[in-house]
């Protein structure tokens, strides 16, 4: 088989996994979904939502974090793109295939979405005329720099994504192998015996670690990472005056709040 073959077949391999992926991952949120609606406030929820609870509620503290109470419409997109990203970097712990992020059309994929959506937003904000107009802040000739700006985001997020995800796939195949060549210096030496050189048990004990390490561990923070710093683009596309608006209707609302409870009391 060739180098372009073997290419392809790895190619096709990860977008199957993404494609199986984003099916299974619909399915489960359309039936989480229908749980949390038919669940009964009154009694103990099941282990299984108390935990994909806790998931969105983190995702939500974050979103809340950069957005506070604007573009709320923006967030099941953003729980979604983290569970994504977070499931395609565990895939090793649960198959015998590399990460789908290893794959830099999925990241390059995943970055280009997410700053279209920023750029869809931007237009919904400052309507057309100032989209473009934004393109020469603060002189006209910085236009090709901030059209550059967009297409760097690109490339530092999904390049970010699939070096870091990479990374630690060619640290653990260089691992796996001089592991797999230390046990069988050690059966030619004669310190272990053949029946447990077949059974591979360095890659066994020390493949583990290195799992929770790349695949568990780093594969959260990127994930973190990718999806915080698509909130902080989208949010830089809202306008500058929008949050001053909001946090003086918040103050009215809670002023009102306040002032009928005081004549409740009375």
């Amino acid at each position: 088989m060739s180098f372009f073959d073997k290419l392809i077949e790895a190619q096709t391999q990860q977008s199957l996994v993404v494609v199986g992926l984003t099916i299974f991952l619909s399915i489960v949120f359309i039936i989480v979904g229908n749980k949390f609606k038919k669940a009964d406030p009154l009694q103990r929820p099941s282990t299984f939502l108390v935990l994909v609870e806790t998931g969105v509620d983190m995702v939500q503290g974050l979103f809340d974090s950069v957005f506070g109470n604007r573009l709320r419409g923006f967030l099941p997109y953003t729980v979604f793109l983290m569970f994504f990203i977070l499931m395609m970097n565990y895939i090793p712990l649960f198959l015998p295939v590399e990460p789908a992020t290893t794959d830099y059309s999925v990241t390059l994929s995943l970055a280009l979405v997410s700053i279209v959506v920023s750029q869809v937003v931007m237009i919904q904000k400052h309507g057309l005329k100032g989209y473009f107009k934004h393109f020469a802040d603060p002189i006209w000739p910085l236009v090709p720099i901030n059209i550059i700006e967009i297409f760097s985001r690109v490339l530092s997020m999904s390049l970010r994504l699939f070096c870091n995800i990479l990374s630690g796939v060619m640290i653990m195949g260089i691992v796996s192998e001089g592991l797999g060549k230390l046990q069988n210096m050690m059966f030619q030496i004669g310190t272990v015996s053949d029946g447990i050189a077949d059974l591979n048990i360095l890659n066994a004990v020390f493949s583990i670690p290195l799992h929770l390490f790349f695949d568990l561990f780093c594969g959260s923070i990127q994930a973190l990472v990718f999806t915080l710093l698509t909130m902080i683009f989208v949010s830089l596309s809202l306008p500058e005056h929008e949050d001053v608006v909001e946090e003086k209707e918040e103050m009215k609302l809670n002023v009102i709040v306040d002032v009928k409870d005081n004549k409740a009391t009375v």
